[in-house]
């Protein structure tokens, strides 16, 4: 707690000083009484699945900006979500992560839902490792983030939070945008963009090509990704939107280090063969027109995946046999998802009614190859693999349909009530193809309700309370075809409660969100060894857990030049009630793994001359436990990041500097047994890009 704390007070202290130093400019601010909107008055469309001024939503929603896109120059989604309080991003290499809201996750646990512009992005009960990786970043215009149970709109997955990726759409004037960038261990990127409209006609494409050799052994990935999309309005009342995605990934996976290979060279990786690849085609159309005295909005989505991924966490020693075993998970998914909604403004009470149905149909083969693994016992690494046969071969079918409903109201004066929920119904078939003996069915249904309440105190003071429901349905891998399946599971489920102040002063110079929630899981699913000879495991519902914790983002312009944004998460995650039945140590009271209490992002952006832009970002992380023990925790160091950027005519060059001060750190580290995990983070990264813009500015 001690490093954290320090740098709080060092962090309070440059306030303080930026803060002195512009006294006059605020003072000046102050005296003024604006008139212009607020960010208060800023639209979103996640919190409701309709158009919403977040001052009455009662959610605690992030946005992320065009803006702040645009200058971030990110490599993937999770160097955006991390600047977000209550997002928890864990890069795992390439385009490997494993992104949280609120809740800690394992692998497996898909409790954070992916949209792009509203649609799934992906298949039904997808675990949450490498979620951000299905994304076309090169697409992305901005990102809105609801933190707690939605599943009263989204249904299951959506119990710690939403994660809506909103793509470029057609500009009225035409563009186009080629740019290149080199960084330090042989990492290119490069793409082209560019859009306009003709007529009733707009369309956009933006491309993305990645070829990183990346600083760690058999750590280095390609992604080639492509976005068109194309919009035409027949008339004032109605519109067409489709989309084309499409995403291509082969990312080598270096895996974990022991403790003391860490310490000795944390560049090496015992791997040489594990892999993640994967390529998607989705395909969407969306219909939205003006009728029945409101806006009827019906969407079409196909999602085909080909999906092959040899784990390097598969790798398994039985101490029976003394071989090493692995496997080789080869799965292609097509998907159907189908969206209905219904909203209209009503004249009594300000009032707001959506409603809707989502019914998806999956259908995915999944084969799954034992593997015999050779080691070598010089080096440690696992040089090759021998394919001994087919061990699984599962069709499995996944049909969900959820109607929802959604009444917004205000009977008084500046309070806006909300209340509304979601029936979901999940039906899972599956067929054994090897031996008959595993085919089943498994159903789930759950009502989600929540109410909330938002209150104007003033017009640049917004207050805020909400109740809801979520829940988390097993995943096909948890339940049938992933290694420690159990088809005993229930679906987790989920109370938050959740109060928020959200003020923006000074005409908008001045901007601070903060907001408090205090969540209960039941029926936590956790996977746990059940034999430690052959390293056997299964999944079970083993209790409940706690999660509570504060939020909160400051955003300071002092001067027009000169910009200070501050985010804070505390954040409390326990176990309430977990006894080991494999161990017999009973949990209860510990705090879970790998969840800090005490996270900071503080950056500042400056504009020393005209055109010229640097933002220093400080990143600080409390240490964490890393067993469900509690018996050790590691230490983060804190991290700088720098980036400065030049416009000049239609050109931009950027130069980005990560891991600024070269700390040794990782990104991930895990205990059991008392032997040590680490997933080596990046040392001090510097890229350089270019650009060059034709047309609109």
């Amino acid at each position: 707690m001690k490093r954290i704390q320090l740098d709080s007070i060092f962090s309070t202290l440059f306030i303080a000083i930026v803060f002195v130093l512009s006294a006059p400019s605020l003072a000046e601010e102050m005296a003024v009484n604006g008139t212009a909107a607020t960010e208060l008055d800023e639209i979103v469309v996640t919190g409701a699945r309709v158009e919403t001024k977040l001052k009455e939503t009662p959610a605690t929603i992030d946005v992320i900006s065009q803006e702040e896109v645009e200058s971030v120059k990110y490599r993937n989604a999770g160097d955006l979500l991390k600047r977000i309080p209550g997002v928890f991003t864990q890069n795992l290499n390439g385009e490997e992560e494993l992104t949280s809201i609120r809740v800690p996750t394992h692998f497996s646990n898909p409790y954070t839902l992916l949209l792009i512009d509203g649609l799934p992005a992906t298949s039904y009960g997808e675990a949450a490792g490498g979620l951000l990786r299905e994304i076309n970043n090169s697409s992305i215009e901005s990102i809105e983030v609801i933190k707690g149970p939605a599943s009263a709109l989204y249904g299951s997955n959506a119990i710690g939070g939403v994660i809506n990726v909103i793509t470029r759409t057609p500009s009225a004037e035409p563009w186009v945008k080629p740019w290149a960038e080199y960084g330090a261990y042989d990492q290119y990127r490069g793409g082209v963009s560019g859009g306009g409209m003709a007529g009733p006609f707009g369309f956009n494409l933006d491309t993305l090509f990645i070829d990183a050799e990346e600083w760690r052994e058999h750590s280095g990935h390609e992604k080639k990704s492509a976005t068109f999309r194309t919009q035409f309005a027949p008339g004032d009342t109605s519109l067409f939107d489709f989309k084309f995605d499409y995403v291509k990934l082969d990312n080598d996976t270096a895996g974990t280090l022991s403790a003391a290979d860490f310490e000795e060279d944390w560049r090496q990786s015992y791997m040489t063969f594990t892999n993640t690849r994967l390529e998607k085609i989705a395909p969407s159309l969306t219909y939205t027109l003006e009728a029945f005295g409101g806006e009827l909005k019906a969407a079409a989505l196909v999602r085909q995946l080909d999906h092959d991924v040899n784990p390097n966490y598969g790798i398994r020693f039985n101490r029976f046999t003394g071989r090493y075993t692995s496997y080789l998970s080869q799965i292609e998914g097509l998907d159907v998802d189908l969206q209905l909604l219904y909203s209209r403004n009503f004249d009594f009470f300000r009032s707001q009614m959506v409603g809707g149905v989502d019914l998806e149909r999956g259908n995915s083969e999944i084969d799954t190859f034992n593997l015999n693994v050779t080691r070598d016992p010089v080096t440690g690494k696992y040089t090759s693999f021998s394919n001994t046969g087919l061990g699984e071969s599962y069709d499995v079918t996944t049909h969900v349909a959820a109607p929802y409903l959604q009444l917004i109201s205000s009977p008084v004066d500046k309070w806006r009530f909300t209340l509304g929920g979601r029936y979901d119904t999940v039906r899972y078939d599956i067929e054994d193809n090897l031996w008959g003996a595993k085919d089943g069915v498994k159903d789930f249904s759950r009502f989600s309700p929540k109410a909330g309440i938002t209150y104007d105190f003033t017009r640049n003071l917004n207050l805020f309370a909400s109740y809801s429901q979520g829940f988390v349905v097993p995943t096909v891998g948890q339940l049938f075809t992933g290694r420690g399946a159990s088809r005993n599971l229930e679906p987790e489920k989920a109370d938050n409660y959740e109060a928020g102040v959200r003020t923006a002063l000074w005409e908008n110079r001045l901007k601070l969100d903060v907001s408090f929630y205090n969540m209960e899981i039941d029926d936590k699913i956790i996977v746990q060894t059940v034999d430690p000879i052959t390293s056997a495991i299964e999944y079970r519902n083993v209790g409940r857990t706690s999660h509570r914790g504060v939020e909160a983002t400051l955003a300071l312009a002092p001067l027009d030049r000169v910009n200070l944004v501050l985010t804070y998460t505390y954040a409390e995650n326990t176990y309430e009630e977990f006894n080991d039945p494999i161990s017999g140590n009973d949990y209860s009271g510990n705090r879970m793994p790998l969840a800090p209490e005490h996270r900071l992002n503080a950056r500042i952006g400056v504009v020393p001359v005209e055109r010229m832009m640097l933002e220093l970002e400080m990143d600080v992380e409390d240490d964490y436990y890393v067993d469900d023990e509690n018996s050790a925790t590691y230490d983060r160091p804190t991290l700088y990041n720098l980036r400065g950027s030049y416009d000049w005519r239609s050109w931009s060059l950027w130069v980005h500097a990560l891991n600024l001060f070269d700390e040794k750190y990782a990104t991930r580290v895990t205990a059991s047994s008392g032997n040590f995990s680490y997933f080596p983070g990046n040392p001090r990264t510097i890229f350089a890009g270019l650009s060059y813009k034709w047309g609109a500015k």
